[in-house]
């Protein structure tokens, strides 16, 4: 694995038009990922992730897979489900405030 990647090994569960959705188990390499408070993948025992994919046709169900992310795409979300929404409550609050 890449430094700047993160890497979930899981089972293709569901094939889409246009990606494929992946079942995520939980394992002990979690606790040591650099991205681990980002991920809710490390505080369940299994997740459900879409990935999005060109052919997923190639994929089967029950196929195992490994799904590789950038660590940013994780910092990314979490500035996205975090810090926005806290910037929109803030502008709410001083809007209504005057």
């Amino acid at each position: 694995m890449k430094e700047r990647q993160i890497e979930h090994r899981g089972t293709v569960e569901r094939i889409m038009s246009q990606g494929i959705s992946v079942a995520i188990m939980q394992d002990v390499a979690c606790a040591a990922c650099a991205a681990a408070q980002l991920c809710n993948s490390s505080q369940k025992k299994q997740k459900s992730v879409e990935a999005f994919c060109a052919n997923p046709s190639m994929y089967r169900v029950g196929q195992e897979v490994v799904v590789v992310g950038e660590l940013s795409l994780g910092l990314r979300a979490a500035l996205w489900a975090y810090v926005a929404p806290l910037v929109v409550l803030m502008v709410v609050l001083m809007v209504v405030d005057r």
